[in-house]
């Protein structure tokens, strides 16, 4: 046969193409470079294209056409039998599976749950354990982040009315669906958390200037003493403190505060302190105060409840070994913060339970607990003006959140449980099947309102109607037996707008699922595509044996240590010169990876500082750099989401470390002469090096640029 082979941009070298031109070659086909002349006496013509803003004028219909170029075959595939082959021109992949410019992604400020309670998603890093879809909590192996500009979408639910910002594309699980986009969608599944461990090691919480110390005998607790610590932390997370003594300043004071009414509470908790750890409590009464508290004066039982359930009460949080252990503790702990912070409010005839914190965490928290008992909880935010809880003025924080708890079969049993009540509704609570049928019919014929307002018309929520619809096309038997019940909740409102922002996504192990305010979301969907990050080969496979250097394209060789040390070391062996064309993840680098890297000739070291909040991590890394005597080349990205002034001190921070900057101006910043100025300054190597940027502006080569500038931006 003969094959031609049609590269659109001949200076660039196109490894799809070459990896068809070997497989061709291999079968014995005549494969030469394409001639536009010889056009007809061509078997078979393979074109591919890179670049989408490539003169495509002479591409014919007759041609096999792909590659990135042509954004409509985004999806086709090279067969498996080409894929395979292993051209050596000394360029390539040692490793695949891309794990950056993810399309999924959150907008920084999302909060997600970890083992430690709420952290921005910014401020994930590679280990933390986030809660997913399974109920348990797995490791974040792989960080993404982007500039991104285009729609988002801003959404809460009925479980939570807390906002929450997504790129349009990203794909939520649904319940026995596909995943699916935001705009696709009106259900969302709930996070929950799989009660199941029914012990509790206190060993490796209470450490102390590297020191383990134990105020009980025994490491583990179980059985009764597990249920009165749940019971001591229920009452710390709704009444808790601890307080740390400037003049001794390795002390904790445990205080727990209360009202004057509450004396068997008090008398409780003292009992509980002493039967657990043989702590002596101590109870405080003041004419002049108005709660009644109870005092344990021990550190380690401080550094184990700061551990577990953080210090103040703004990052007050339950940790993921309280969060885990089985239902029958949990009831306990939420027994004890109901009795503290809760109340049962009756409106128009209508009971709820409620607690309010000014902890967001907490309240996720407490409402997936309830949830993961069965009992539908939501979490609300308000404005906190002059609020009070419990007559305290409460003014750490400018927003309160509640949990509620407002069906009629929760709140009628919960009320027994926290406040040991009893309470009958006058309104009718319980229907027939045939009743139910003509309401459902009802809300089904009416399609002049969204669905959330024919159910509030109709005298039943969202959630009422789902289970009714289901137990009428006999899916369910009774509301027990429904499991996805307290696991979805509807959507209530979709603002879409357009911003030019940074996002932010990850990859958890194992579900690939993480939580986003509670919400189960999908991570990036590319590994399940192709695979999770992961070597493909080695430079064997790319070298040709005589070449002095070697160009790899990995996305992020870092990603995988072992790899990247074996890479290493065979280029060490062979003598070879490296170049990471795609640069190197400054997020992921440690002190033996530039031991290796020093080690191992390099054409150029590639970082990239692209946002300030990578500030503290690029600084920490730098000092590592500077150890082993790497001065690195870094891309600064300028003129997207920051303003000059943070984007100087991006630059500035580099040249404290003595490392290169290479300034990247965006699109939008084109015709700011600024950047142009910037751009010159750090350029000029000698001039960067000798000099500041406000001393550039005085020099003769960078006055014509002074006059640009105010002075806050540089001095």
């Amino acid at each position: 046969m003969k094959i031609a082979i049609y590269n659109l941009e001949p200076k660039y070298i196109n490894l799809a193409l070459e990896k068809i031109k070997l497989y061709h070659q291999a079968k014995g086909d005549d494969v030469e470079d394409y001639f536009a002349l010889k056009h007809n006496f061509y078997d078979k013509i393979y074109a591919s294209s890179i670049f989408t803003n490539t003169n495509k004028t002479y591409v014919t219909d007759d041609m096999e056409i792909g590659g990135t170029g042509f954004p409509g075959l985004l999806k086709k595939e090279l067969p498996k039998e080409i894929d395979e082959m292993k051209p050596k021109l000394n360029v390539g992949f040692t490793s695949r599976g891309c794990i950056r410019k993810c399309p999924f992604c959150f907008v920084e400020g999302t909060k997600i749950l970890t083992d430690k309670g709420l952290k921005n998603i910014e401020d994930i890093v590679i280990g933390d354990m986030i809660l997913d879809t399974s109920g348990l909590f797995n490791k974040v192996t792989n960080l993404m982040n982007r500039n991104y500009e285009g729609n988002i979408i801003e959404f809460n639910t009925q479980f939570n009315d807390v906002h929450s910002r997504v790129t349009e594309k990203h794909k939520f699980p649904t319940v026995g669906e596909e995943d699916k986009d935001l705009q696709s969608l009106d259900v969302l599944k709930v996070s929950t958390i799989k009660n199941h461990k029914t012990s509790l090691d206190i060993k490796k919480y209470i450490k102390y200037k590297n020191f383990v110390r134990n105020p009980i005998k025994k490491n583990i607790l179980k059985n009764n003493k597990l249920k009165l610590f749940c019971e001591l932390l229920g009452w710390y997370l709704a009444e808790g403190s601890l307080i740390k003594c400037k003049k001794r300043p390795e002390s904790y004071t445990i205080r727990f505060s209360l009202s004057k009414k509450e004396v068997k509470e008090v008398e409780r908790i003292k009992y509980i302190v002493e039967k657990v750890f043989n702590i002596k409590a101590v109870i405080a009464k003041y004419d002049y105060a108005t709660t009644l508290d109870v005092a344990v004066y021990n550190k380690e039982l401080g550094i184990l409840l700061k551990e577990l359930c953080g210090k103040g009460a703004k990052h007050k949080y339950i940790h993921k070994d309280v969060l885990l252990l089985k239902s029958e503790y949990i009831l306990e702990l939420l027994k004890a913060y109901f009795k503290g912070d809760g109340s049962l409010v009756k409106t128009d005839n209508f009971y709820r339970i409620t607690s309010a914190s000014v902890s967001y965490s907490l309240s996720l928290c407490i409402a997936l607990l309830l949830r993961g008992l069965g009992y539908r909880a939501d979490v609300r935010c308000r404005d906190m003006k002059d609020s009070y809880i419990d007559g305290r003025r409460i003014q750490s924080n400018n927003k309160i959140f509640f949990v509620y708890v407002r069906s009629y079969d929760d709140v009628v049993k919960l009320s027994k449980i926290f406040f040991s009540k009893n309470i009958i509704y006058n309104r009718k609570t319980r229907f027939s099947t045939e009743e139910k049928k003509q309401i459902i019919k009802k809300i089904n014929n009416d399609k002049n309102k969204k669905i959330e307002d024919r159910c509030k018309k109709n005298g039943i929520c969202f959630q009422t109607y789902y289970r009714w619809n289901n137990e009428i096309e006999n899916k369910i038997k009774c509301k027990k037996d429904f499991e996805k019940y307290q696991e979805v909740t509807m959507v209530n409102k979709k603002n879409v707008f357009k911003d030019r922002c940074r996002v932010y996504n990850l990859t958890v192990e194992n579900t690939h699922t993480y939580n986003v305010n509670g919400i189960l979301t999908n991570n990036c969907v590319v590994p399940q595509k192709e695979g999770n990050i992961r070597p493909i080969g080695d430079i064997y496979d790319l070298w040709d044996g005589e070449s002095k250097e070697l160009i790899l394209w990995d996305n992020n060789i870092l990603a995988i240590p072992d790899h990247f040390e074996k890479i290493c070391k065979q280029a060490q062996k062979e003598k070879l010169r490296i170049d990471f064309n795609q640069g190197l993840d400054i997020r992921l680098l440690t002190e033996d990876m530039c031991k290796t890297l020093k080690a191992t000739r390099m054409k150029e070291y590639r970082f990239a500082f692209d946002n300030k909040s990578l500030t503290k991590i690029v600084e920490e890394k730098c000092k590592i750099l500077n150890k082993y005597k790497i001065y690195a080349l870094w891309y600064v990205l300028v003129g997207f989401d920051s303003n000059f002034v943070e984007e100087l001190q991006r630059v500035y921070l580099l040249n404290k470390y003595n490392q290169r900057v290479y300034v990247m101006r965006h699109e939008n910043c084109r015709q700011d002469r600024r950047y142009t100025g910037l751009a010159n300054w750090t350029n000029s190597i000698c001039g960067f090096r000798a000099m500041s940027f406000e001393e550039y502006l005085k020099s003769d080569r960078g006055k014509g640029y002074k006059h640009l500038f105010k002075k806050e931006e540089i001095f």
